[in-house]
């Protein structure tokens, strides 16, 4: 097991400083859906997110998300 941090910069900021334990970079990545799932009610448009997941102090992925209005 390894200890995954999340942290989130945008709109409504978040630094993630206790981490979970997980099984794998796999499970992390799980876990990084549901937390874009969670965010997904406060999305508007024009917003820019940024969610890096951190596997101890090393970067493992990053998820943005922009929106925009069209039209």
């Amino acid at each position: 097991m390894a200890r995954y941090f999340f942290h989130l910069q945008g709109t409504r900021p978040y630094q993630d400083d206790g981490g979970v334990d997980l099984a794998d970079d796999a499970a992390a990545w799980a876990e990084a859906k549901r937390f874009v799932r969670d965010i997904e009610h406060s999305l508007e448009p024009g917003d820019s997110w940024h969610l890096e997941v951190r596997r101890e102090d090393r970067p493992i992925y990053s998820l943005k998300i922009c929106t925009r209005a069209i039209g």
